[in-house]
């Protein structure tokens, strides 16, 4: 894999010196080569790049006849820059730019409107990229033109075929280029769906929600999750740069004992999240919600959740190549490929493809990885899309447990040890996962105010590994004892989630409510299957010799299948008394089982519990830009152990059990 990441990086290079990156780039397709370091990318400037760096966000879009063609109005939020549209005629179709915009959450898949007036026969709205959209508008037999309608806030284009029109000279094509101060959209993200399941503005939402954008991942060249993670206040590492788990500790919680409630993807449970480490190559953006989250998204830890959103297909063609090299034999590729299958535009598709081989300054430790995620989007109709996507990870990764403190960062009368040492030296020390991932999401829009969403997802981890780890330092502080774990035989992961829930708007007199409710089913099942433990020779820290390594008989074996079930029902309302008052409600009711099947001692235990979740916020604007909120919700998280007879230990966070709920009240600005 390193021969032909080498040679891939080599020849974009050479591409990219004699005259732009594979010689063309021409609109939508972009293509980039990241310099030797990995952090800055070399891409040529395209028309994007000379707008002022605000985008403004399309929150709506209306086609409404008019007695000479259409009226197309771009409904944006108040006070937002102003849309400035670039119009080209091709045939009999009208082109029309618009840089330095968006598609908002809900209509983020874009909008077609059939026939919506006599002599044109198509109206549709697109994401080009994050920040510009492309209005295309299809005659049936005449040339189309169009002229800006002045509107206080909305961009509003009046379009008339030419046969209503009385005939004139061409006018001069003229560029329009905006600049000024603006807000960077790219890096302040202010939507997001985490918090309420809704495409609602961040400083709605009585709850502490950071985002990290597709751009700061790339600016800073962060290659997995926890790097991205780095980005959050309040959210370390709980382990090594070099462990393959991510498991981040927000707000003093989370880590280990979080591991299969913390991750979210696309808004469904991802058991797997922190199981391997996860790769950006096809992350469009990472959103963390901080505190309990249970009345939406049911177990989880009172740090918060972390939502992984994927990359989508685009309606423009775009091609993205990227190669990076780095220190200790770092060598990366990645491939990122969109666009329309068929000349209607209702088939899209994505890939994904990112490789990677890595060592590192720890002596017998080198990683190699491999990722490929294809998505598929069907657009039904105008009011159905769904979305087909699938993912296969290879890591190749060894655990790493680190040395001892003696002889680091404490003395050691023996000397220091080197940091490059590895307990483990040359044995056969190894860590092999693949995962796989399957599954879809349909999206109906009823009317403009109502609609209903319905994804499963299903996750494989399948894993091998033989590990090496530090059991005590003896008195002489010099001799480390060592132990082993071997699951050569298998240690897999199964994870299945289905998420129905529907989202409505309406008014009740003065009073607009926006409702969520829905339906989740979840199942994870944990198999180990021969998996055993025990010690293996010490060995002597400053004088280490790996020749003689001896392996002695397990002490602890395991076999068994854990399966964690869940049902949960939640209801939400946001309700706006005035546009800078509003009330948040909601609650979820949980049933959640274990069951535990230990094959070794032939015994099956099981637990169910049930609980209900509660949420009120509150939030209040004094002006536009500042919110003032405050909340009060519950969590509860069901944890599983061992007890030191093997056998095992059901205990969850319900009022009646041995353990806590957790209370939170958060309040902020």
């Amino acid at each position: 894999m390193k021969a032909l990441l080498v040679l891939l990086f080599r020849l974009l290079s050479i591409a990219g010196l004699s005259g732009g990156l594979l010689g063309i780039m021409v609109c939508s397709v972009q293509a980039e080569v990241v310099e030797a370091n990995g952090r800055s990318p070399l891409q040529m400037s395209t028309a994007s790049d000379l707008i002022a760096q605000g985008v403004t966000r399309v929150t709506g879009v209306t086609v409404d006849q008019t007695a000479e063609g259409l009226e197309l109005i771009l409904e944006t939020a108040a006070g937002s820059e102003r849309l400035v549209p670039l119009i080209l005629p091709v045939g009999n179709n009208l082109v029309i730019d618009i840089l330095d915009a968006t598609l908002a959450f809900s209509i983020r898949n874009g909008v077609e409107e059939l026939n919506p007036t006599p002599g044109i026969t198509n109206v549709t709205v697109n994401k080009v990229n994050d920040n510009s959209i492309r209005v295309r508008i299809t005659g049936e037999n005449q040339v189309l033109s169009a002229e800006v309608v002045p509107s206080r806030d909305d961009l509003v284009l009046s379009v008339t075929p030419e046969s209503a029109t009385a005939k004139s000279e061409p006018d001069e094509e003229i560029e329009v280029i905006a600049t000024g101060e603006a807000e960077d959209d790219g890096y302040n993200v202010t939507d997001s769906s985490v918090g309420t399941r809704t495409d609602t503005p961040r400083q709605d939402v009585p709850q502490s929600i950071q985002v990290i954008p597709q751009e700061v991942i790339e600016d800073q060249g962060a290659f997995n999750i926890t790097e991205a993670l780095r980005n959050v206040p309040g959210a370390v590492p709980a382990g090594s740069p070099r462990s393959v788990f991510d498991v981040p500790v927000i707000r003093g919680f989370g880590g280990f004992s979080a591991t299969n409630d913390l991750f979210r993807r696309n808004g469904l449970r991802d058991p797997l999240g922190t199981s391997i480490g996860g790769d950006t190559a096809n992350v469009e953006r990472i959103e963390v919600l901080k505190g309990p989250a249970s009345v939406l998204y049911g177990q989880g830890s009172v740090s918060g959740i972390v939502n992984i959103v994927t990359k989508q297909p685009l309606s423009e063609p775009f091609y993205q190549v990227e190669a990076s090299i780095g220190n200790y034999d770092l060598y990366r590729g990645t491939l990122d490929f969109s666009g329309p299958i068929n000349e209607s535009g209702n088939l899209l598709y994505r890939l994904n493809i990112g490789a990677e081989t890595a060592g590192n300054f720890v002596d017998f430790y080198d990683r190699d990885l491999f990722q490929i995620a294809p998505v598929l989007t069907w657009k039904i109709g105008k009011n159905t899309d769904l979305t087909f996507q699938a993912e296969y990870l290879s890591l190749n990764n060894p655990n790493y447990f680190g040395i001892p403190a003696i002889g680091t960062v404490l003395d050691n009368p023996n000397g220091d040890i080197p940091l490059e040492f590895n307990i483990a030296g040359e044995a056969d020390s190894e860590k092999e996962i693949d995962v796989y991932r399957i599954g879809y999401n349909l999206e109906h829009r009823f009317s403009e105010n109502w609609r209903i969403r319905n994804a499963f997802e299903a996750g494989f981890r399948q894993s091998s590994e033989f590990s090496i780890s530090a059991s005590s330092l003896q008195p002489d502080n010099r001799t480390l004892e060592r132990s082993y774990f071997d699951s050569r035989n298998g240690f897999d992961i199964n994870a299945y989630t289905l998420d129905t829930y529907t989202v409505g708007n309406f008014n009740t007199g003065a009073i607009e409510h926006e409702l969520v409710a829905g339906i989740e089913l979840s199942r994870v099942e944990t198999i180990t299957e021969d998996n055993a433990s025990g010690s293996l020779s010490s060995i002597d820290l400053f004088d280490p010799d790996f020749s003689n390594t001896t392996l002695e008989p397990p002490t602890d074996f395991f076999d068994d299948k854990e399966t964690v079930d869940g049902l949960g029902i939640y209801l939400q309302d946001q309700i706006s008394f005035l546009d800078n008052f509003i009330v948040v409600l909601g609650g979820r009711f949980d049933i959640a089982s274990v069951k535990n099947e230990d094959f070794i001692n032939s015994t099956t235990e099981f637990q169910q519990n049930e609980a209900f979740s509660p949420r009120i916020g509150i939030v209040y604007k004094p002006i536009p830009d500042i919110s003032l909120y405050a909340s009060y919700s519950l969590s509860f998280q069901q944890e599983t152990g061992r007890t030191f007879d093997n056998s095992i230990s059901l205990f969850c966070h319900f009022p009646k059990q041995r353990s806590s709920r957790n209370r939170v009240y958060p309040s902020g600005k």
